[in-house]
């Protein structure tokens, strides 16, 4: 392995044994020369087979590497991950995710010929070890923004790209100190938003950041996501963590429109439980809706202690 390689890719992971090999087989199955990257395993206190899988991988694979975060939490593996790099960029992907051959190539390019890029990355796409419900639909578990390149504005895309497929330069992490411990998967503990925190305050800032349909990932769905509660949980802490990053006061223009789009997704949920309408497709993405809506209004009554 080069003691120089462009790419520093990082695989944060917590008693997921049971998916890791697929995440990391696809690393090492890479098309880019393993002088160009290099993988680090971030075992996040793991107390499953994750640490022997992960130094398997390491014997087999010299530009892998293993390391041990003490730390709990998904922000704190990931800020390891900086302090450890040796790359100019740092890539992060789930450790439920796969890559195609050509990902690390696609990024490689990406770098050469935009100096000037902060950070990017691009769509992720279901993948399913087991056959799915047929009510279930890959859009559920799809999070694109088209197929068409363009530059994140806090306009257009205040919270900027999906944490299993996003790629930085490591110095404007440093800048930014990472990503905020506040945030974010803790062991077992379902939360979100350390990365939609991160790229709200680099948009905020003007920092170029863009998006390339090409470079994607494939994401597991794992039979939880198929469950209607577990959707209204994760849904519930999503809206959450919107409402914190945002910082609206109650009864400001954010917090009115919310309301009503909070009151209208209910409205939509009692209309399609009612005999006649029911579908679950249907009735998932209201129930997903009405949770981030109602994650995001409870969280103006239960304001963060500073």
């Amino acid at each position: 392995m080069s003691e120089n390689p462009e790419i520093s890719v990082a695989v944060c992971t917590y008693n997921r044994a049971d998916v890791l090999p697929k995440c990391l087989e696809s690393l090492a199955d890479q098309s880019a020369s393993s002088e160009l990257f290099e993988v680090l395993i971030i075992d996040n206190n793991s107390t499953d087979d994750t640490k022997r899988i992960a130094l398997d991988f390491c014997k087999n694979h010299n530009n892998f590497k293993y390391i041990f975060e003490e730390k709990q939490g998904l922000s704190h593996a990931r800020n390891r991950a900086i302090e450890e790099a040796k790359g100019e960029y740092l890539a992060y992907i789930d450790d439920d995710a796969i890559t195609d051959k050509e990902w690390l190539k696609k990024i490689g390019s990406v770098i050469q010929n935009n100096k000037n890029i902060v950070a990017f990355g691009g769509p992720i796409y279901p993948w399913y070890n087991k056959e799915k419900p047929k009510w279930f639909k890959d859009e559920f578990a799809t999070h694109s923004y088209g197929k068409q390149h363009f530059q994140l504005t806090e306009q257009n895309c205040p919270f900027g790209l999906s944490g299993s497929n996003m790629i930085f330069k490591k110095e404007i992490l440093n800048k930014y100190n990472g990503f905020s411990a506040e945030y974010g998967m803790n062991g077992d503990k379902i939360a979100f938003g350390e990365e939609s925190f991160l790229f709200n305050k680099m948009l905020k800032n003007d920092e170029n950041i863009q998006y390339f349909p090409g470079i994607f990932v494939y994401h597991l769905v794992s039979e939880k996501s198929y469950s209607l509660k577990e959707v209204f949980k994760r849904s519930i802490q999503n809206g959450k963590a919107i409402a914190q990053i945002r910082g609206s006061k109650l009864l400001s223009i954010d917090f009115i429109k919310k309301f009503s789009m909070f009151c209208l997704s209910f409205f939509e949920l009692m209309i399609f439980t009612v005999p006649g309408f029911f579908s679950k497709a249907l009735l998932y993405k209201k129930l997903k809706k009405f949770g981030y809506f109602a994650g995001y209004i409870t969280e103006f009554f239960s304001p963060r202690i500073s």
